[in-house]
């Protein structure tokens, strides 16, 4: 959760500027602590570090919110 503010910042780039993330506007940090909160009851949220700086992370989610799918996850790196 202490990160969310440095990932949002790696991940603003990719929101704005490309049409891979599906977003149509930067979320705000509140709603992407909340996304960081909700992976991390299930799932990992993984930061890449060099010399304590944040260079990247991933994460995983669930694919599609139905019992079928229960074991079956997305991968963002």
């Amino acid at each position: 959760m202490d990160d969310a503010e440095i990932i949002l910042g790696i991940y603003a780039p990719y929101a704005e500027k490309t049409a891979i993330t599906f977003e149509c506007e930067l979320p705000s940090l509140e709603v992407f602590r909340k996304r960081v909160k909700t992976t991390l009851e299930k799932y990992p949220f993984l930061v890449v570090e060099e010399d304590r700086h944040i260079l990247g992370y991933a994460y995983t989610g669930a694919f599609v919110g139905r019992a079928a799918y229960h074991w079956a996850a997305e991968t963002t790196i």
